[in-house]
């Protein structure tokens, strides 16, 4: 091979040996972990203190008791959730926060073709990600929601893929 010999093998152990246990550089680099140590403590700390106020703020709020209560959901989805909603008794029914989610069905078709029937994707993007993760939890975390996703995923006449399942499952959760 071209590249490959005894003299570049040679020359790499040479280059090995004097480059192996330097310590020019161990002070420095002690001194940058315990920097970013300190580091890491401090953001974290500052989180510890935001959840605390979120913890706060969300017990303030009348529904998210109920929320709270379904098992799989936490406080961080539930704050997440009332933060791009908002009153939830504004919406007269389901399909209105749907579409606020931009998880409305859509058909793609024009004239004499007909296309595949797809969510809209028109709505708040953060709010459809929260649901889809909340779908997620709920499907390996929640017994119920875990029978009607083996049921989707499995039935003899049109089964569901997974994704698709979980976005149906977070449209049974609106």
């Amino acid at each position: 091979m071209r590249a490959v010999g005894i003299k570049r093998a040679k020359t790499l152990v040479e280059a090995a040996e004097h480059s192996v246990g330097s310590k020019e550089g161990a002070v420095a680099a002690r001194m940058e972990i315990r920097m970013l140590f300190e580091d890491y403590e401090s953001r974290n700390k500052r989180l510890q203190e935001v959840m605390d106020l979120i913890n706060e703020l969300v017990s303030q709020i009348p529904m998210a008791e109920k929320l709270l209560e379904i098992k799989g959901v936490g406080i961080k989805t539930v704050s997440g959730f009332l933060a791009e909603v908002g009153d939830i008794s504004r919406f007269n029914n389901p399909k209105e926060l749907q579409k606020l989610a931009g998880l409305a069905l859509v058909e793609n078709s024009l004239g004499k073709h007909k296309g595949e029937t797809t969510i809209s994707r028109r709505g708040r993007k953060r709010l459809r990600y929260l649901l889809f993760e909340v779908a997620m939890s709920l499907v390996s975390k929640n017994s119920e929601f875990a029978e009607l996703h083996r049921y989707y995923t499995t039935r003899k006449i049109n089964p569901l893929k997974k994704i698709s399942d979980v976005r149906f499952a977070s449209n049974r959760l609106i």
